[in-house]
């Protein structure tokens, strides 16, 4: 049984349509990136499945159950957000472990979660500044902490590093990963970064203005690119850059 099912969904914004028969699928504890340009849906996507935006036509299946008109506080989906959205009010301990006051899948060792979890994001020197003290890698692990003492079932990452230097993105993204496989999560990410989508995933859907051009592993998109926008858009450019997948990858693991 796959953990998530998107099918056929559709959302418009007055007569602007954003997404336009949009179905893929997510299985369990695979990272999976929707990758395309900036405007192409990405983000819209992710708000619908994490049921922040509803949509006009389609269904969002979570492990066998219909959740398309369940609210978001139900479907035990975890969402980073691009700008990180803390609260600025609050310490970073008081920011990861605001949500658990109110979680209804709240855990006798909820304590020792949010310790573990504080203790990975490197972050235990940091619990008593506000986050208009912290950099921005350190306000982007805070928001990644915060999201996984929720032990999510699926995880949401709407361009997490897209404000970061070159240098904390690689450090976060081999953190996201670790985290993947440590805490058994299923990983949805947006990005319009071909590199990150390449280097992290297990399945890449392809979007174009709000369409599915193509899913498939990195390798099937890169050596088999069905039309001539995948082809600009993904192997065209990494190959320019990389010349060919292996180096993509041994990049990703340095």
């Amino acid at each position: 049984m796959s953990t998530l099912a998107v099918e056929n969904l559709h959302k418009m914004f007055g007569q602007l349509t954003v997404l336009n028969g949009i179905s893929f699928l997510v299985r369990k504890d695979e990272f999976v990136s929707i990758l395309g340009a900036s405007g192409c849906g990405k983000s819209t996507l992710l708000r619908v499945i994490a049921g922040l935006e509803s949509c006009n036509k389609g269904k969002i299946i979570k492990d066998g159950q219909d959740v398309t008109n369940v609210h978001a506080a139900e479907r035990n989906i975890g969402m980073v957000f691009q700008n990180y959205s803390l609260f600025p009010n609050m310490t970073v301990k008081q920011n990861i472990s605001y949500a658990l006051k109110y979680s209804k899948y709240k855990k006798k060792d909820d304590s020792d979660l949010v310790n573990k979890v504080i203790e990975k994001c490197e972050l235990k020197n940091e619990l008593k500044k506000y986050p208009y003290q912290l950099s921005g890698g350190q306000q982007q692990r805070t928001a990644i902490a915060r999201s996984l003492v929720m032990s999510p079932d699926i995880l949401l990452l709407d361009e997490p590093f897209s404000a970061l230097d070159a240098s904390l993105r690689h450090n976060l993204r081999k953190l996201i990963k670790q985290f993947q496989r440590e805490f058994h999560i299923s990983i949805i990410y947006v990005t319009h970064d071909q590199e990150e989508a390449f280097t992290l995933s297990d399945s890449i859907v392809i979007i174009n203005q709000g369409v599915v051009e193509q899913i498939g592993s990195p390798n099937e998109i890169y050596c088999s690119p069905c039309n001539d926008y995948v082809n600009d858009f993904t192997h065209k450019q990494l190959k320019e850059k990389y010349f060919d997948l292996g180096k993509i990858v041994q990049i990703a693991k340095a």
